[in-house]
């Protein structure tokens, strides 16, 4: 999958940790400093898969494909 972002400064650093919250499940926390790091946090779920619908993924490589019945909901961008 290639993401079109648009042109907009990026971050000069951008730290992404995730926890497993017993009340929520899986928490995403996001840190950015420098210049379109108020853009890019905004924009984490997003880039992140939030958006994404499963279902109209289709794995056509076999390696892509075997990976994606072993590992159900990875998102790699």
């Amino acid at each position: 999958m290639v993401a079109h972002l648009p042109h907009t400064p990026r971050p000069r650093h951008l730290d992404i940790t995730g926890h497993v919250s017993p009340a929520d499940g899986t928490v995403i926390v996001g840190e950015a400093r420098g210049p379109g790091s108020d853009w890019t946090l905004e924009a984490l779920p997003a880039l992140l898969g939030a958006d994404d619908d499963p279902v109209a993924f289709v794995p056509w490589h076999q390696a892509v494909a075997r990976a994606h019945r072993k590992h159900a909901g990875l998102r790699l961008h």
